[in-house]
């Protein structure tokens, strides 16, 4: 795989365990400039990220036990034009002030994404779910077990190619 891979396994594959990781193979230039971030919230859940100078939340998890990690989809299709939108930076972040994976989905839904994504997120309950979007449409697909995404794996957005 040409870039980042984000996973998660869950039950069955882990019984009583849920777990969200990535590679992070982009940039080299930003090497050595990553941190950890711990935003304790007042309203809504606290936050732990990976983060770089100027995006605040790249990957993590949430006091509520939602955890997200992600990847590029793929670009240079055909017709792939983005638009004035919501970045995917922005919409990550977003993504873990929620309480629940369907309060994202809700959150991704309202969003008028500016390009392409493929977000990978679990909860402690074990549901894992993969959101994945372009300027044109979102995709949301649930998984068990185990789930592995680099670029659009999704079979809606797989049909697009």
């Amino acid at each position: 795989m040409s870039h980042c891979t984000a996973v998660a396994v869950g039950p069955p594959e882990a019984p009583r365990r849920t777990f969200v990781g990535q590679t992070w193979d982009w940039m080299e230039s930003v090497a050595g400039m990553s941190s950890a971030l711990e935003w304790r919230r007042d309203d809504g859940p606290s936050l732990l990220a990976y983060a770089f100078p100027g995006l605040w939340v790249g990957a993590g998890l949430n006091s509520a036990g939602l955890a997200l990690c992600w990847t590029s989809a793929e670009l240079g299709k055909p017709n792939q034009v983005p638009r004035v939108g919501l970045p995917a930076y922005v919409l990550l972040a977003h993504l873990l002030y929620q309480p629940t994976l369907d309060a994202a989905i809700e959150a991704a839904k309202r969003g008028r994404h500016a390009g392409w994504f493929t977000f990978v997120m679990a909860d402690g309950e074990g549901r894992l779910l993969n959101l994945e979007g372009s300027p044109a449409e979102l995709a949301v697909e649930w998984g068990k077990g185990r789930m592995v995404r680099s670029g659009f794996a999704s079979e809606q957005m797989k049909r697009r190619k």
